[in-house]
This record gives C-alpha cells, sequence and structure tokens, in this order.
C-alpha cells in the first residue's frame, strides 16, 4: 500500500509543483476511506491463486495510474474561501513575521484572518491583527463558468495604497492573467496618488481610489473598471453602489452654513444621514434611504433622528421631529454624477424636497472623504 502512495505522489508531483492544501486533504481522505472499505478484501486477495493475484495487482496499477494522472479538475475550489485556502505558502503564512509551514496551522491563520465572508457573493475581507491593512478577495465569473480572481492586499502607515491582481487557478496551479484581462491605466490614473484598489462585495465593479484624506491639497480622484464576463472596461459613469460611499459637504457664509451627507452601505443597500448646521445650530437632522439608478442617487426621506448628544446641538430645537413636516419616501434630492471630456468627475445636486439645494451650476456637494 504504501508503494501506491508513494507512487501517486511522485505522479501527482512529475513538474516539481507543490501540493495545495486541498489537494492534501483530498488525498489523506481518499487513503482513509480506502484502507478501511478494501482491508478485508486484500485479505481475500491472499487466498487467491498466483495467476489471478497478478491480475488483481495489475488492476489495481492501473486504477491508481488512473487516479493520479487525471488533471484535478474534481480538485478545483468552489467558494471564494476555498480559492483563499488552497493560495501558495508564499501568502499569509507569516503572521508577526514568523514564517509557518504546516498545513494546519497555514488554514488556521488564514481561516483567523476573515472579517467578512460572503461565500454567495464571492467576496472575503481580510484583516491582520499584526498590521493596519487589509486584504479583499472576490470572483468574478467568466462566460465559460470558470472564475477570474482578484485579490487586493492594501497597506497603511501613513495613508493606504495597494496593488490589483487579477488570477486563475487550474489543475493546482495559480496564474498572474492582470495584463490579460485588465485595460491598461489611462496617464491621469497612472499619476494619481495614494491609490488602493476596492473590490466589490456587490456587483460587478472594482475601484480605484486615489487621495489621502490627511492631505488637503491632494485632489481625490477615481476610477471604475466593470467586469463583463470577458474582461474589465472603464467605466466612467458606473450605477455601482460602492461609488457613492463616502462624506460629502458644502460649507457657505465663512462656515457659518454646513451641510453634510455621509453615505454608507448598510447590509445589502445604501443608506444615508444629512445635517444641516447654521451658526453653530443643528437645524436638520435625518436619516435616508439611497436608490441607485445608472449615474443618478436619489435619497428619500426615511426619519428624524435625535439631535440629543450632537456637537452642534446646544438644547434649543427650532425643528424638532414631533413637527416634522416630511413623510418617509419623500424624495428629498438627488446626486448626478458627470464625466466631462477631460474625464473629470463632477457630482451635480438636484433638490427636490429640499430646494434650498438647488445653486449655480448645481454644483452645491464636494465628497470630501471617501470610506
Amino acid at each position: 500500500m504504501a508503494t501506491f502512495v508513494l507512487l501517486g505522489i511522485m505522479m501527482r508531483n512529475e513538474t516539481g509543483e507543490n501540493l495545495s492544501i486541498i489537494e492534501r486533504l483530498y488525498i489523506g481522505t481518499f487513503w482513509s476511506t480506502l484502507v478501511k472499505t478494501t482491508k478485508g478484501t486484500l485479505i481475500k486477495f491472499k487466498q487467491l491463486p498466483v495467476e489471478n493475484m497478478t491480475r488483481v495487482w495489475l488492476l489495481v496499477f492501473v486504477v491508481f495510474l488512473f487516479v493520479f494522472s487525471v488533471p484535478a479538475q474534481s480538485l478545483q475550489p468552489k467558494t471564494v474561501t476555498d480559492f483563499y485556502l488552497a493560495m501558495s505558502s508564499d501568502n499569509y503564512s507569516h503572521p508577526f513575521g514568523r514564517e509557518i509551514s504546516s498545513t494546519a496551522a497555514i488554514t488556521k491563520y488564514r481561516k483567523s484572518l476573515i472579517k467578512i465572508e460572503d461565500i454567495k457573493n464571492g467576496y472575503l475581507r481580510l484583516e491582520p491583527n499584526e498590521s493596519e491593512g487589509w486584504s479583499e478577495i472576490a470572483l468574478f465569473k467568466k462566460t465559460d463558468g470558470s472564475y477570474l480572481i482578484a485579490h487586493s492586499n492594501v497597506g497603511c502607515g501613513p495613508g493606504c495604497q495597494s496593488d490589483l491582481e487579477l488570477l486563475t487557478f487550474k489543475n493546482g496551479n495559480w496564474t498572474n492573467v492582470t495584463k490579460q484581462f485588465f485595460p491598461p491605466l489611462s496617464k491621469d490614473a497612472k499619476e494619481a496618488e495614494s491609490c488602493r484598489w476596492k473590490l466589490p462585495r456587490f456587483g460587478r465593479i472594482l475601484t480605484m481610489e486615489c487621495g489621502n484624506d490627511e492631505d488637503e491639497n491632494q485632489e481625490n480622484k477615481e476610477f471604475a473598471f466593470e467586469w463583463n464576463g470577458t474582461e474589465f472596461i472603464v467605466n466612467s459613469q458606473t450605477s455601482d453602489e460602492n461609488l457613492w460611499i463616502g462624506k460629502y459637504e458644502r460649507e457657505d457664509g465663512g462656515g457659518k452654513v454646513l451641510n453634510q451627507l455621509v453615505v454608507k452601505s448598510e447590509g445589502n443597500k445604501l443608506t444615508a444621514v444629512y445635517r444641516a448646521v447654521v451658526t453653530a445650530q443643528l437645524v436638520m437632522y435625518f436619516s435616508l434611504n439611497v436608490e441607485i439608478k445608472g449615474n443618478t442617487a436619489f435619497f428619500y426621506y426615511d426619519r428624524c433622528l435625535p439631535k440629543k448628544g450632537d456637537p452642534d446641538f446646544d438644547g434649543y430645537d427650532p425643528y424638532p421631529c414631533s413637527e416634522d413636516t416630511y413623510k418617509r419616501g419623500d424624495l428629498m434630492f438627488k446626486l448626478v454624477k458627470s464625466v466631462d471630456k477631460n474625464k473629470k468627475v463632477s457630482i451635480r445636486t438636484y433638490g427636490v424636497k429640499l430646494d434650498e439645494m438647488n445653486h449655480a451650476d448645481n454644483l452645491f456637494f464636494e465628497r470630501v472623504k471617501i470610506f
């Protein structure tokens, strides 16, 4: 029996490649099951005539030859977590700078890094305890049914930056195919600073977000790319929800008036909170539900929020929730993203119920922070 084990491993590694974690587990399970189910059968084989024994062992040899020479299609990962755990030992195997080598230890460490695991949508977010950065892995389905694996590793301090790699995994081999499936970056994108890739948990659009929130002189820029089943294409006007997440502000009258909008993702939808502060007095504070259609975000009134505890609330409330004039579902305003001939993105605001948002050129809000 040991002879066949060695034979199978030698055949699987005839190209010098290392067995993946999934393959090791598969082989271990296979042999354990085989030993249990054939123990009695092998004893009976010994009672056969010599010529029959020869035929039996020849048949066994052919079966094992077939098992280990067939490409490992049955070992192909099925979920985003399977792909993550099947990564080579060069990735995610150095906790606190200490290298670990055993399969069990690597698997345990990798599982400990998972902060968001969305099997249905093919998304993982990893956060190591020993650094401020994070990693994301997302699956993009190809037209042939196989997957393209996007991997981004964000390093921080000071500022956050990351690289993007697109990978395929077949027969136990990883291949970097970024240049094959991703378009060349524009001059503007190449010259942008402090860039990090954001992989989508929902949808098919990934973004490159550039800019440093701590540097007021550095312009925030965004570049979007959409997966169409065969390749990523530049998407300047997109409906992807991730592109709307962030903090928007407008100051007027030398800081006497502050309008602030914060858009966040909660579960599988977008929500927002709107604040209006006039001469250090909080006059409006309510939540909104957000709906995305094309390059437009619609903001619908949800409910008035309690002002107590807010730093801009001094106890006097000229517009208490009990006198709220808005109804749930009222369209308060909408934001529209447009791109000019120089590919510069601008956000225009169109007030509906909040008609005071209608200003010259509709340039009311400016996004000041990306989450």
